[in-house]
């Protein structure tokens, strides 16, 4: 019973502190090294101190320390990752490092097992939006080649997201030029020895409509990525 408390003790202090060093004095540099990076609308970001839901277009695997440093000097996010990516041995010290939420979990497991992991992370995401940290999903769950964004009639992460916390705001970001990077699915159109142009779009909505549930929602974000049509609010 000591020994629990006194281990977060140890890595809410030391912990935190290294991740923050290997952050900014490896990660962040690294990353302005290697792209060169434009991005608008960071106006929004104001609205996101007392916490926010940020949705956005997946295209790489770096998706969301990129996105995580890209916008730290403004706001501290908090990226989540599907269970397969947040365990896999060459991501998992990354998503450590970045104090990323795994979602959802293997099938084999028990029900009970499954039920217990979705519940414990929901919580987190709960106290991190209450916390005033914005919390990173991304809506299309698997990443894309960088065309056209696709988002599962079914999946109901972001919709349920929305609904729980109503007096949040909702970010939305558009990246392109990851699928390009060697972390991308279309990587290898760009010479060596140069800097990746990426791009970074923010839009924040007003009071998001949900109508129509997940499905609805889900269509409508995917017609907002792929061909700008305004989301419908409130």
């Amino acid at each position: 019973m000591i020994a629990k408390p006194l281990k977060k003790g140890v890595d809410w202090t030391f912990g935190a502190l290294l991740r923050a060093f290997m952050r900014n004095c490896f990660v962040h540099p690294l990353i302005r090294l290697n792209y060169r990076v434009t991005v608008e609308g960071e106006e929004e970001l104001r609205f996101a101190h007392e916490g926010a839901i940020v949705v956005a277009n997946h295209i790489s695997r770096v998706d969301g320390p990129f996105i995580v440093s890209m916008l730290w000097r403004h706001v501290r996010i908090r990226p989540t990752a599907w269970h397969a990516e947040y365990t896999h041995p060459a991501q998992w010290p990354v998503m450590k490092l970045f104090g990323a939420v795994c979602l959802g979990s293997p099938k084999h497991l028990p029900e009970e097992e499954r039920l217990r992991r979705k519940t414990e992370s929901k919580r987190i995401m709960k106290k991190i939006l209450d916390a005033g940290h914005p919390l990173l999903i991304f809506a299309e769950g698997g990443i894309g080649d960088g065309t056209r964004v696709s988002v599962p009639p079914h999946y109901s992460g972001v919709h349920d997201m929305i609904a729980a916390h109503r007096d949040k705001p909702v970010i939305f970001v558009r990246l392109s030029g990851l699928e390009y990077s060697a972390f991308g699915k279309r990587s290898g159109h760009t010479g060596s020895f140069r800097r990746l142009p990426v791009t970074m779009t923010l839009t924040r909505t007003g009071h998001l409509s949900l109508e129509g549930g997940p499905q609805g929602l889900n269509a409508r974000i995917e017609r907002f990525f792929n061909d700008g049509v305004p989301l419908a609010t409130e």
